[in-house]
């Protein structure tokens, strides 16, 4: 009897762990991009509840830090903020009270694959990154485009013109190029009508990302903090600053920089700026590339203004170029060969041979090289503070974010919707996408939109043209080959640069936080930028760079340089 009794016992307790687990736990999440979609029609947010057998309840508010502010103001704090806080917005939070603590420990032992995810980028100081008062207190997002440095680019054609059989490597070599871009009439027009390069002078941020690469070939970079010998410094007080404003001044003196360097326009559709200038051959050398610039297809911001100024140039990658810009559906032959080539003569196919090829930052005097990248600077989800008091239902949410972010599949299930062999009741009313296999790529599937879909009506209806209006239920962005190849060709192509070149010769800011004085010293840097200005455009002596360096430190540089160390070795 009583064993029975015992055995019925360990049955009921059985089936009320059984309850226990298969508890079906509420969150509320405030994330990106809700505003787009009707959450009671979103199919990825109805796929994202039934496939882990958990409710999301969405907090719009249309990614303004604002609203949100109000609500917790209110009391009303979201279980899950995945709106990707800066470290200053995640110390901003936490002194408020209304983060949960989320220890590191917690995050190896219920995310195993994201922790290794994180470890794999090999920062040993990253966890440290998240610590507030000595609580680690968010999940650090890290975005791998954060390791990838702008692009450079030469115009091919103008150095073979000038006499120039290779891709400039030396800072002297630069030289070399950009002397002869400015004298010996690359373009061929019978006219001293050409620079070498220029800079995108109307950026908010100006000058602190200016030739950068120069300054990289110094061992520093001017506007932004760098690590030497232990210790932080501020790039401006290097003298590897001094040696570069007297080469910019110089080149600037010999006509190689535009005149018009100060007041370029950056990035601009419409507009004549740098890229115009480059895909018009008024300069023939660029530092500023973003990734849809190096690609070679058309759909970015300088290959399209190369396009319209080389129509020529789009048998490179369309079979029949007069199909663009309007429509251009399966008409490429398209190359995923990285532009590195000078000699069109020296290639049998047109699409081994680019009219502009990729660069890699000048070597300096003493063998420096490389430009500035923000690299393990996370990001952070944070979690209410309510959940420190429901260990349990804490980590359910986390064993969920922990699979979105490290299978593929589910990453884009979660960002997209329904994909075919999908077997969730959900997926049974549309079933937008598959995945198509790419031939002769190291990068795995990508993916398309079905015929089936293609052909519902609810396309432009009640469900939205791909379900869920972008990566509306996905806090995570974390993984650039996943989203790039999936694009297909374009995407191969891209992280293609991305691995061979734009990851190349970076160097990482190695400071990750705000300084408790950083506002109250906010225009410190105005004497460095006035400096820098006035040296390059020769209305005033390199000489005097002691003098500005030394009034920086006084009027709060130095206060900041001890904030920046004391918080360096916290990390260390």
């Amino acid at each position: 009897m009583r064993k029975l009794s015992l055995l019925l016992v360990m049955v009921l307790l059985g089936g009320f762990a059984l309850e226990l687990a298969a508890q079906e736990y509420t969150y509320t999440s405030a994330a990106t991009n809700m505003h787009r979609r009707d959450p009671e029609l979103n199919m990825t947010k109805r796929w994202l509840d039934e496939y882990f057998d958990v409710q999301f309840d969405w907090v719009v508010t249309e990614n303004q830090f604002e609203v949100l502010n109000v609500m917790m103001a209110a009391g009303e704090i979201p279980d899950m903020i995945a709106m990707r806080m800066n470290p200053v917005q995640l110390a901003t939070y936490a002194d408020q009270g209304v983060l949960a603590e989320l220890s590191v420990d917690t995050i190896r032992a219920v995310m195993p694959e994201y922790y290794a995810h994180v470890e794999s980028f090999g920062d040993p100081r990253v966890w440290k990154y998240g610590e507030i008062d000595g609580k680690h207190m968010g999940l650090p997002i890290i975005s791998p485009w954060n390791v990838y440095r702008r692009g450079i680019a030469w115009n091919a054609q103008w150095l073979h013109n000038v006499g120039i059989d290779k891709v400039p490597e030396t800072l002297d070599e630069f030289e070399e190029a950009f002397l002869k871009f400015r004298n010996e009439d690359p373009n061929r027009s019978g006219s001293k009508d050409t620079y070498a390069f220029t800079a995108p002078g109307d950026q908010e941020t100006a000058p602190a990302g200016f030739f950068q690469e120069i300054f990289g070939a110094h061992g520093t970079f001017a506007f932004q903090w760098i690590e030497k010998d232990g210790q932080l410094q501020y790039g401006f007080t290097d003298p590897g600053t001094k040696e570069t404003l007297a080469l910019l001044a110089d080149w600037y003196a010999n006509e190689i920089i535009d005149p018009e360097w100060v007041t370029e326009i950056g990035r601009k559709d419409g507009a004549n700026d740098v890229s115009w200038k480059f895909a018009n051959e008024k300069i023939g050398y660029v530092s500023s590339l973003g990734s849809d610039d190096s690609e070679w297809d058309g759909g970015g911001h300088l290959n399209r203004k190369w396009h319209m100024a080389h129509p020529e140039h789009r048998s490179y990658i369309y079979d029949d170029p007069d199909c663009w810009p309007d429509n251009c559906s399966g008409q490429g032959h398209y190359s995923i060969i990285a532009f590195t080539e000078v000699d069109p003569d020296a290639h049998a196919s047109v699409t081994d041979y680019h009219p502009y090829v990729n660069g890699e930052p000048p070597i300096g005097p003493r063998g420096d090289a490389g430009m500035s990248v923000r690299g393990l600077q996370p990001l952070y989800v944070t979690f209410g503070r309510q959940l420190e008091r429901d260990e349990a239902k804490l980590h359910r949410l986390l064993e969920v974010l922990n699979a979105i972010a490290t299978d593929r599949a589910l990453y884009y299930s979660a960002a997209l919707g329904c994909f075919a062999g999908d077997t969730t009741q959900v997926c049974q009313e549309a079933t937008p996408w598959h995945w198509i296999p790419w031939d002769g790529s190291d990068y795995g599937d990508y993916f398309g939109q079905t015929d089936e879909w293609l052909a519902d009506p609810r396309r432009q209806g009640e469900l939205g043209q791909n379900l869920a209006g972008g990566f509306s239920t996905n806090p995570f962005w974390v993984y650039a080959p996943w989203y790039n190849v999936s694009r297909g060709a374009g995407g191969v192509q891209r992280q293609m640069l991305y691995d061979t070149i734009a990851s190349q010769n970076t160097v990482e800011q190695p400071l990750k936080v705000a300084l408790p004085s950083q506002a109250e010293y906010a225009d410190v840097d105005k004497v460095l930028k006035e400096f820098f200005y006035k040296v390059v455009l020769g209305t005033q002596s390199v000489d005097d760079y002691d003098d500005v360096v030394a009034r920086w430190r006084r009027s709060g540089g130095d206060v900041l340089t001890r904030e920046a160390n004391a918080w360096f070795d916290s990390v260390k």
